[in-house]
This record gives structure tokens, sequence and C-alpha cells, in this order.
């Protein structure tokens, strides 16, 4: 065996044995429930920035963008302010600027 593989066993042991420790150990959880959330958690689809196609905006009045046909989640704000809450992978951020000219698409 070479030694990759040696390792590859010896980590999906050591995760093993953790999963299988921490299920052991914590009050009220089974082992099989431990696994299964790890199944769910890996089954996740990555969060995508929809920013990119959207650039076709840069350079044209705000009052033209048509928010109907916009992915939510989005948010337009003005060139002096800033996107409201917390940071959001998946949020469409369209800035302006003084004159009303779509300056900036982003994600956040």
């Amino acid at each position: 065996m070479s030694g990759r593989s040696n390792i590859a066993m010896l980590l999906g042991a050591t995760l093993v044995s953790a999963g299988a420790f921490w299920a052991a150990t914590a009050p009220g959880v089974s082992q099989e429930a431990v696994f299964a959330s790890d199944l769910a958690f890996n089954a996740i689809e990555p969060i995508t920035c929809p920013a990119e196609p959207m650039n076709v905006l840069i350079g044209q009045p705000v009052a033209d963008v048509d928010l109907e046909t916009l992915p939510q989640p989005f948010e337009v704000y003005a060139h002096d302010g800033e996107p409201r809450g917390e940071y959001r992978a998946e949020r469409l951020l369209i800035r302006f600027d003084a004159n009303g000219t779509v300056t900036n698409v982003t994600c956040g």
C-alpha cells in the first residue's frame, strides 16, 4: 500500500472514530443522527453570486432597471449608502452614482 493510501485510511478511521466518540458521549444523540447530519451537510449546494450576468446593468440609468426581473434577493443602493444587514453571498447588490447611473454590480 502506498503512503498516500495509508494516510487516507488513517484519516478516514480517525474521522469515523471521532464521529462515533462524539455520538457516544453526547447525551441523547444517536450515532445515526450524527452520520445523517453529516450526509445532509455534504449535500448542500454552494451559494452562487448572480452578479456576473447582471453586469450588463452597469452604465444604465437605475430608473430603467426592471426590478421584477432581478434575481432574488437583491438590493439597490446609492453611492453614498451601504447595503443593509449582514453579508449574504447570494444577495445581488446594485450601486448607483449621484447621477442615477448603475456603477457597480456585486454580491454581498
